[in-house]
């Protein structure tokens, strides 16, 4: 980006640094610190950069697929979001007692990973600088307060726990054990400190027009807890975007430069739906880099009939559909089980037999049949992490590419291009609904602070515009609309982006690690070679080397290059003819090129030099042009001398030409 910026600099210069400032701003609020990668993006971002007469106009940030579960635990040796780090190290004293901050190690979503500094960043420097990025995108003091009670809020709602509490009727209940903590987000937040305890404590179930307040145990209220958290802050986080945008995007350009910057391809200790998310995008990408690489390639030389050595290489399509192939692909599966219904519909009794039936996509059914004279009621089914792994056991038995345990632990493992991974199923349900209840996001809304009323009514309003209905599978089972999950938006938004690269001319940049211990000066050779291995590098410089990536039309060619070839060239020819006679008479040509059907094709070796012939023969005309254009200069200036002098002359001959009249003294005295 700042390459961009510097070669093609607005007039005002301002659009320019607004988008400059923007990166800084975004990686605050989507990066963070991993095993592997001290400023690791836990985002996808696709910016486009809008031109105009060759000057940057504007631009467009699109995020995908925030980590949220980053917001609420992080593993050993990681940290959360930059921003919160930032934050704490700052802001002044008086501004921390504000908020009711301490230091990063008194907050449970922050001392999870056990790691508050990183050597190579100084976070409050970082903070000093995003509150100038905030400045220059003209963020007001409003704004960035409510960004700052925002992510306070988000730490103090870490800090509440719970205590077990007996009810009635033998029931597990819970109450606060954190009274200070759960008043400071109350306080942050503008909103009813009764009504954050409901949200936290109880769920309200409407049913048959009758709502049924039920007390959480200790487990459900903190994902309660945790649920709100991830609220606030990837709200945060897209609104952010949303105001980013508004500010540098001036509309639509035909011309623009594109940047995708996504997550790489991630294996760790214990994998789970968010690694699941980033390989797939990953694979994607992979095959799109294929298809440009080496299956367009290949294709164009069949089409032109030149000969060829087909060049093989890894064909990861098969992996896609694993992952993503309805109706019995891994996302897909996922998807059925988290849409299954957890209430069914009233059961139509016949005689004294009651019948529900389930279609999973996975050719059989369950049968439930339920005796003795009840009258309507529902049953309460609900799918379960268990339940989807079985179904991807049934549907992949068979799939080499698919993996299942050998022990009966709760993962499976999918053969990715850059090797195996084991995904661990627990929380995969939860993390796909990624639903939040209908009363928290009510609370939310009834905030008295309008930044954060507007966004949770965005939020609801763009969740029941997204809202399906869903067929039934059986004559008794209807389903209420439900809300597109995590997974199926995600594919829905990749698929739109790689229709929208499809559009553009691409450029690969491949990141290859020296070393997995973020070492300096440490070159390990296997872990490169691996790298190289499955990002498909190596049969790329194969293609490079034996193939043709230089091809022009026929008469493309002929007019390019017939100027640095010797001898004259038959006027009036065809121009395959044409570029034949240019090309027969470079010596040792032969295996540099071949003639299509209408294209020349060229290897690297042979164009390169011709390119440079061409520059050269370019510079010289330039110079020639240049020494002419001198030479007619001065002729013109010497003949508008010599023009000058000769004018000069006659001037001064006529002068001396002309006769000079005498007057003499006394004259008329004399002749008076």
């Amino acid at each position: 980006m700042q390459y961009l910026a510097a070669v093609n600099k607005s007039p005002s210069n301002l659009i320019t640094e607004q988008i400059l400032e923007a990166n800084p701003l975004l990686e605050s609020f989507g990066n963070a610190k991993t095993v592997r990668n001290d400023n690791s993006s836990r985002f996808g971002k696709y910016m486009e950069v809008h031109f105009k007469d060759g000057v940057i106009t504007g631009a467009r940030s699109t995020e995908y697929l925030l980590e949220k579960s980053r917001i609420v635990t992080q593993a050993s040796d990681e940290r959360n979001y930059h921003v919160f780090y930032e934050m704490l190290s700052g802001l002044s004293d008086t501004e921390k007692e504000k908020y009711g901050l301490q230091s990063a190690d008194n907050y449970f979503y922050l001392n999870q990973g056990g790691c508050f500094k990183i050597k190579s960043k100084d976070d409050a420097e970082d903070f000093r600088a995003l509150l100038a990025a905030m400045q220059v995108l003209s963020f007001t003091s409003e704004e960035q307060d409510t960004i700052f009670r925002i992510l306070a809020s988000v730490l103090h709602l870490g800090n509440i726990y719970f205590h077990r509490k007996q009810l009635k009727h033998g029931q597990e209940g819970v109450e606060i054990g954190s009274d200070a903590e759960i008043r400071w987000a109350s306080h942050l937040l503008q909103l009813s400190l009764d009504g954050i305890l409901r949200a936290m404590t109880t769920k309200t179930t409407e049913a048959r027009n009758e709502r049924v307040v039920t007390p959480l145990n200790i487990d459900q209220a903190l994902d309660a807890r945790d649920a709100i958290a991830k609220a606030l802050y990837s709200s945060l986080f897209s609104w952010l975007v949303q105001r980013v945008n508004n500010i540098v995007f001036k509309g639509p350009r035909k011309t623009s430069i594109a940047i995708l910057d996504i997550f790489g391809f991630e294996d760790f200790k214990e994998n789970s739906f968010e690694q699941l998310c980033i390989n797939y995008a990953n694979e994607t990408l992979q095959y799109y880099f294929n298809k440009h690489v080496f299956k367009l390639e290949q294709q164009e030389y069949a089409k032109e009939r030149i000969e060829w050595q087909p060049i093989n290489y890894q064909d990861n399509q098969p992996v896609l559909n694993l992952i993503a192939k309805k109706p019995v692909g891994i996302l897909p599966l996922l998807d059925d089980e988290s849409n299954f219904p957890r209430y069914t519909t009233e059961l139509h009794h016949t005689t004294s037999h009651h019948y529900a039936k389930f279609n999973f996509k996975v050719d059989f059914y369950f049968v439930l049949i339920f005796y003795g004279n009840l009258p309507s009621s529902w049953i309460f089914i609900e799918a379960t992490d268990l339940s989807f792994l079985e179904k991807c056991h049934y549907n992949h038995a068979l799939n080499e590419l698919y993996s299942r345990p050998r022990m009966s632990s709760m993962e499976f493992g999918v053969k990715h291009y850059a090797g195996q991974v084991w995904y661990s199923v627990d929380g995969f349900l939860d993390k796909n609904r990624d639903t939040l209840r209908g009363v928290v996001v009510e609370l939310l809304i009834s905030s008295k602070l309008p930044m954060i009323s507007k966004m949770f009514q965005e939020l609801r309003d763009t969740a029941e515009a997204a809202k399906t209905i869903s067929k039934s599978n059986g004559r008794f089972v209807t389903m209420k609309p439900r809300t597109p999950t995590v997974g199926a938006r995600f594919h829905d938004s990749l698929q739109s982006l790689v229709d929208q690269m499809a559009k553009c001319h691409p450029w690969f940049v491949r990141c290859i690690k020296p070393n997995n211990e973020k070492a300096p000066m440490k070159f390990d050779m296997l872990i490169v070679l691996e790298q190289l291995r499955y990002s498909g590098m190596l049969e790329t410089i194969s293609i490079r080397k034996t193939g043709y990536p230089i091809r022009m039309k026929f008469q493309q060619f002929a007019e390019r290059y017939r100027c640095i070839v010797p001898g004259r060239l038959p006027r009036g020819s065809p121009s395959r003819d044409v570029c034949r006679v240019i090309l027969d008479k470079i010596p040792n040509s032969k295996e540099q090129y071949q003639l299509g059907s209408s294209k020349v094709f060229l290897r690297e070796s042979l164009g390169r030099p011709w390119r440079r012939s061409v520059n050269i023969l370019r510079g010289s005309v330039v110079t020639i042009q240049r020494y002419v254009r001198g030479y007619q200069a001065r002729k013109k200036v010497q003949e508008h001398a010599t023009g000058r002098r000769q004018v000069a002359d006659v001037i001064q001959g006529l002068d001396r030409q002309a006769p000079v009249p005498h007057h003499q003294k006394g004259h008329h005295q004399n002749a008076g």
